[in-house]
């Protein structure tokens, strides 16, 4: 499902007989309703990416847009990217969506999950870099 009003009306509107009138307001910080604001919100990334690459300035740079999601296993942690531009230019953007009412931290820990310490991500960014169009 790519429209996020669909997936809003097939997650919390079809199949319910009625709904609380203060649901929203005593809900609005469950995990549920956050993990679909969080969707929401990256599908609305994807709609808009001329828009994104246009403030990022890089609407003339020749490109492939993606996103990753790896799993890890017993040795290796995962990754999970929102949108990434694969430049043709050889810079490959990483984007995190992220829909928040406070400001973002960025950690070590975060970082380690994209940087060259990640098996997971270096196995992906290597089969691309030898197959994609825009390498």
């Amino acid at each position: 499902m790519v429209d996020p009003f669909c997936l809003f009306y097939m997650k919390f509107v079809e199949g319910h007989q009625t709904i609380d009138e203060y649901y929203w307001s005593k809900n609005q910080t469950s995990d549920r309703l956050r993990a679909h604001q969080g969707n929401a919100f990256v599908i609305i990334c994807f709609n808009h990416i001329p828009q994104i690459k246009r403030k990022l300035d890089i609407e003339g740079v020749s490109l492939e847009d993606s996103f990753l999601c790896l799993k890890g296993d017993e040795g290796n942690k995962g990754a999970q990217i929102d949108l990434i531009f694969d430049r043709r230019d050889n810079v490959l953007n990483l984007c995190e969506a992220k829909s928040l009412a406070a400001s973002l931290k960025w950690t070590g820990e975060t970082s380690q999950t994209w940087s060259t310490e990640n098996p997971c991500f270096m196995g992906w960014l290597a089969k691309r870099r030898s197959s994609s169009t825009c390498s």
